[in-house]
C-alpha cells in the first residue's frame, strides 16, 4: 500500500516475515497514535525498499 499523503507508509511484521523482507530495529521504538480514540501503537522496526513504476 502507497499513499502519497503519509509520512511513513506500514505493513505488517508479519507480512514482512512471509515476504522475508530485511527488517532494520530501530534503536527507540516509536509511538504511533491512531484515528481511533485512546488507539496507539509501537513501530519496532523499519525497512528500505525502492519502487520501480
Amino acid at each position: 500500500m502507497s499513499d502519497s499523503g503519509l509520512l511513513r507508509n506500514f505493513i505488517l511484521t508479519t507480512l514482512a516475515d512471509q515476504l522475508k523482507i530485511k527488517k532494520i530495529v530501530l534503536g527507540k521504538p516509536v509511538i504511533l497514535h491512531l484515528a481511533i480514540q485512546d488507539s496507539r501503537s509501537c513501530i519496532n522496526s523499519e525497512t528500505k525498499a525502492t519502487l520501480i513504476v
